[in-house]
């Protein structure tokens, strides 16, 4: 092989590399189907600016799955972040969730403790034609995913 097509190989690869990296730290929503009814949707690390924006473009109510920290940082930038927003389960609090919410209404905010409660949690407010969407952040981000999606394929009619 000549030397410039080493060279375009080996520039392709870091390119990739770099690609699934900036995937990898900063998320992209992955789509999962339906889930009793519910549009199903997780993000691994996401931006706090592109969630927010996100949610308040979904056209369904949104059952959210978060960690205290990104709610907390939404809530404060996006105040508008809670219409659309009818559950909140904080999947790394263990009890009722306020912080900086006190003043925006939700129907349920609710803290679980764990990714695992929180799943228990959600099956509770199933509601056809809502928007499940989990976000995962902070040092234990690729432990929690991994649980949501054996949780789906676990749960979901294929």
């Amino acid at each position: 092989m000549s030397q410039k097509k080493v060279e375009i190989k080996n520039d392709q690869l870091l390119d990739a590399r770099k690609a699934a990296l900036h995937e990898q730290i900063h998320g992209k929503i992955r789509a999962h189907g339906k889930l009793w009814g519910m549009d199903v949707f997780s993000w691994a690390n996401p931006s706090g600016d592109l969630v927010a924006t996100t949610i308040e473009s979904f056209p369904y109510p949104v059952i959210w799955i978060v960690n205290q920290d990104l709610l907390d940082w939404c809530s404060v930038n996006y105040p508008n972040i809670c219409v659309n927003v009818k559950t909140i389960i904080a999947q790394d609090q263990k009890y009722e969730i306020y912080s900086k919410l006190d003043l925006i209404h939700v129907e349920k905010m609710i803290g679980a403790g764990s990714v695992e409660n929180s799943l228990e949690i959600m099956k509770k407010f199933v509601r056809k034609g809502a928007i499940v969407l989990f976000t995962s952040t902070g040092v234990e981000w690729e432990r929690s995913q991994k649980i949501f999606v054996d949780f789906l394929n676990l749960h979901q009619n294929k």
